[in-house]
């Protein structure tokens, strides 16, 4: 079932014309990756669905409803959650605290996760319960946001460059387990936007180029993957 469609969006940060003519979808229980270079659109692209940078054309349908005039706030309360690249957890309260100030059910009454389930998939949250958040390291300050951001029982979750400033020892061994198994086990429906192409490659289904703000190239991750030609034209492969 179709969940998200971004339809020919515009967007533009002032005067600067950043996303072009952008077309996307993602259907739910897929992970689907948007792909680029730095500066490619990816981010602009997560903030425009959100809602943060509106697109000035197009359309966004979130469960066939078009949410692109709608305040970011509207948009999460429908059933999307969005981890930011500046991952904007709480410096100054313990990981409990920012756990449960973002706890609340789904758009449709749900209470999927829960603080003993978030506990099993993030183990070192447990351990680190009364820490602040300013006090955790990299990985787990970015443990911590995609932890909250479950809290509030999306139906999509918008990952935004999870991968950003972590060692590559947490990013193969941690994080790329830890959204393997929540796309199998718990069929949350992702799109995932990433410099690190073979990390996307890896866990997405479906992938999106995107470059200078276009999409240039869409195909399954696969495809993708053994295409060497689209590989070094725009990715950092």
């Amino acid at each position: 079932m179709l969940i998200l469609e971004v339809a020919n969006i515009d967007t533009y940060y002032g005067k600067s014309h950043i996303l072009q003519d952008v077309s996307l979808k993602v259907n739910q229980g897929q992970i689907v990756a948007l792909l680029g270079r730095n500066g490619a659109g990816k981010t602009t692209t997560m903030r425009s669905i959100m809602g943060l940078t509106p697109a000035k054309r197009g359309a966004i349908r979130f469960k066939g409803e078009e949410i692109q005039k709608r305040k970011p706030f509207e948009i999460a309360h429908k059933g999307i959650g969005f981890v930011p690249e500046d991952r904007g957890i709480f410096p100054d309260i313990s990981v409990l605290d920012n756990l449960t100030i973002a706890a609340k059910n789904s758009a449709d009454g749900q209470k999927r996760w829960t603080l003993e389930k978030i506990y099993h998939y993030f183990p070192v949250l447990d351990r680190l319960r009364d820490n602040k958040g300013q006090n955790l390291s990299g990985g787990e300050q970015q443990m911590l946001t995609i932890a909250r951001t479950l809290m509030t029982n999306p139906d999509l979750l918008l990952l935004d460059e999870p991968c950003e400033g972590l060692a590559p020892q947490i990013v193969n061994q941690v994080l790329f387990g830890l959204i393997k198994g929540l796309k199998e086990q718990e069929g949350v429906t992702i799109l995932l936007a990433e410099q690190n192409a073979r990390f996307c490659l890896g866990l997405a289904d479906w992938g999106y180029l995107l470059d200078k703000g276009a999409i240039h190239f869409n195909a399954s991750a696969a495809d993708i993957s053994a295409n060497q030609e689209v590989q070094s034209k725009y990715l950092s492969l």
